[in-house]
């Protein structure tokens, strides 16, 4: 077993671990899995297109009720 703590940013404190999009994808998945048992996961700096908090922006969201599979790196 891995121990997901020390791969974890220094604030990963409670339920929430914070990585960078390039520490994310150069994690194994186990020790990723491990660190999901525990905590919710916040990646940061991650390449994506800029979005508007506004009504437009929201839609794309989806609904809150509206299930969707998360697949893993």
């Amino acid at each position: 077993m891995h121990d997901a703590s020390k791969n974890a940013h220094p604030s990963a404190r409670g339920y929430i671990a914070t990585f960078t999009y390039d520490k994310y994808k150069s994690m194994n998945a186990d020790v990723l899995l491990e660190i999901l048992r525990k905590q919710h996961v916040v990646i940061t700096d991650r390449p994506i297109q800029s979005r508007k908090f506004d009504e437009a922006g929201l839609v794309r969201l989806g609904a809150l009720t509206k299930r969707f599979t998360v697949h893993g790196p």
